[in-house]
């Protein structure tokens, strides 16, 4: 309204304009509406506390979705139960049709398995990948997030993908 300051009309647009990318990231990461909801809170609300720290050296979009990420990882991490249902699916958004039923892994999943393979690999990795495939953000735009080559980010997305599939799907 009225008395807010600039800070919080700015962020207000903020939020209004990124809401629905950051819900729907968050929708299709954990299938759960309220947890979506939840979880989309909490991601503007740590944005707003960061805002100070955001360099435009990539989009506000990406930028919101990486805190996304974080918030998401830790939910994951907090999860008690072992058993709720994830959705898990590894696949390069612009990989070949083809390839699709291999690399998803739309069954129930053993949640700890997941955590287990996420939580041994490197953040940043699990944000490369997260990004990537669930908020299909490019390689320009994940390397100007991270400070790298956009090489680096493809590279970084290859291997970890190869390496997800690996460990959840050896059998």
């Amino acid at each position: 309204g009225k008395y807010m300051g600039k800070k919080e009309r700015t962020f207000e647009r903020i939020y209004a304009e990124h809401y629905q990318q950051v819900y729907s990231f968050l929708h299709k990461l954990c299938r759960d509406g309220s947890a979506a909801e939840q979880l989309s809170k909490q991601t503007f609300l740590q944005a707003y506390k960061d805002i100070i720290h955001y360099k435009e050296q990539c989009e506000m979009g990406t930028w919101l979705l990486s805190i996304a990420a974080d918030e998401y990882l830790k939910y994951l991490y907090g999860k008690a139960s072992d058993s709720f249902e994830v959705n898990f699916y590894i696949t390069d958004p612009e990989a070949p049709l083809s390839e699709e039923p291999g690399y998803r892994l739309m069954k129930d999943v053993d949640i700890s398995e997941v955590k287990r393979v996420l939580t041994a690999l490197p953040e940043k990795d699990t944000e490369v990948l997260l990004l990537r495939i669930y908020g299909e953000i490019p390689y320009k735009e994940i390397a100007g997030l991270m400070g790298i080559s956009a090489d680096s980010a493809k590279l970084i997305f290859i291997r970890t993908k190869e390496h997800v599939k690996e460990e959840l799907f050896h059998d």
